[in-house]
């Protein structure tokens, strides 16, 4: 089970350095990942930068993890990290809430959309509980 908007979830890399404009600029670069087991600020974006030829363990300065979206745009606006990547709706209410400046600090990639947020459950599961 999953809501609609959640069939169509995509993450955004971010970064304040003009000189990277793409995921292959990120190499010798330092970066900043959300929480380690968040789907949207971590484990797709490396699935995608993996797919697009990021060898991260290897290729990168640093990585850290700031342990949430908002505090990886405050990472990547205080110059913590060149570039980080958070959930694209996150991003765009910190934009709107004026949190970030999109003149300082830039989108300059955006996954493919992925499916987040979704609930899966064993076949024979208690149809009482499959009800709730």
């Amino acid at each position: 089970m999953q809501r609609e908007e959640d069939a169509r979830f995509t993450s955004k890399f971010i970064t304040a350095d003009p000189s990277i404009k793409s995921l292959s600029d990120l190499k010798g670069k330092t970066f900043a990942f959300g929480a380690p087991s968040s789907t949207s600020g971590s484990l797709m974006p490396r699935f995608f930068m993996q797919q697009a030829g990021l060898n991260i363990d290897k290729e990168f300065k640093n990585i850290a993890f700031s342990g949430a979206h908002d505090a990886t745009a405050a990472f990547v606006s205080a110059g913590k990290a060149d570039a980080g990547v958070l959930n694209a709706s996150v991003w765009d209410k910190l934009v709107e809430q004026k949190k970030v400046d999109p003149d300082k600090v830039r989108v300059f990639a955006t996954t493919p959309p992925f499916f987040d947020y979704n609930w899966t459950v064993r076949g024979d599961l208690d149809p009482k509980l499959v009800k709730t």
